[in-house]
């Protein structure tokens, strides 16, 4: 979870402060193809042209017309906001209730996040998650032995989450430009397989920063024999070598992802 001074502002009132200086705090903003400029009386805004980053449309004073909770481009229906990132006004592309920036491509968790995932929970018939490690491309193994009965899961009303397992991958890949390589290869299998991004939510392991976190919680009660005497972990230590924390605590952060 972001931080509270990491979280977008889409409120028209509080963009129509940052765009006035009311707050203070942002003497310099930056704009969609412009930016504030200061003067000795104050802030000026004359010079500001806000574009929308994802289709370039002139949405200036889009903001001056009150009543929506939020406003969007009125070309291409993106959300309009001030990304706490960049510190720029930016257009936002929203999946899943999850706000990514379309320029720095950082993602944030709204307030209505929770209560998606809430009701996708209470209205599936099922919820299926699985993920693969970013050891290298995927092959015809991954693809009988999994992908394929995840496309078809997806199918019924279940809550699919199939993820890169980028932090499991680690027990037998270090060298971070192929874990890098090999997760944007897992994903892209994952679509060309015909996974539907629009029906399953896929996403980086690491890209839930608070998966790592239970794993350490529960590292704290895991006791240390139980962990060697699991086939998982055997398994592990006869394809990978010598056996590292890594190895010990694989089950562990299994048991965190779900």
């Amino acid at each position: 979870m972001h931080k509270k001074n990491h979280i977008p502002v889409t409120n028209p009132e509080e963009i129509m402060q940052l765009l006035e200086g009311n707050d203070g705090s942002h003497k310099r903003l930056a704009g969609w193809s412009g930016y504030m400029q200061e003067s000795d009386s104050g802030v000026s805004n004359k010079s500001l042209i806000l574009r929308c980053t994802k289709c370039k449309m002139n949405t200036s004073g889009i903001y001056r017309t009150p009543g929506d909770a939020e406003r969007r481009c009125p070309s291409c229906s993106s959300i309009l906001m001030h990304c706490p990132t960049c510190h720029s006004l930016v257009s936002a592309t929203e999946k899943f209730s999850i706000l990514t920036c379309d320029r720095c491509l950082d993602d944030f968790i709204t307030n209505t996040t929770i209560e998606y995932l809430a009701s996708r929970d209470r209205g599936s018939h099922d919820i299926v998650i699985s993920g693969i490690r970013a050891t290298g491309e995927m092959h015809i193994g991954n693809f009988l032995g999994a992908v394929r009965q995840f496309v078809e899961y997806e199918q019924s009303d279940n809550l699919c989450m199939y993820f890169i397992a980028d932090w499991h991958t680690l027990t037998r890949e270090i060298d971070p430009k192929r874990v890098s390589l090999n997760t944007i290869a897992i994903a892209t299998d994952y679509l060309a397989a015909g996974l539907d991004p629009n029906r399953s939510i896929i996403y980086m392991q690491s890209s839930v920063p608070e998966i790592s976190e239970l794993a350490l919680y529960l590292s704290m009660i895991q006791k240390k024999n139980a962990l060697e005497d699991l086939p998982t972990v055997k398994d592990l230590v006869k394809n990978d070598g010598t056996m590292t924390m890594g190895h010990m605590l694989y089950p562990v952060l299994m048991a965190a992802d779900i």
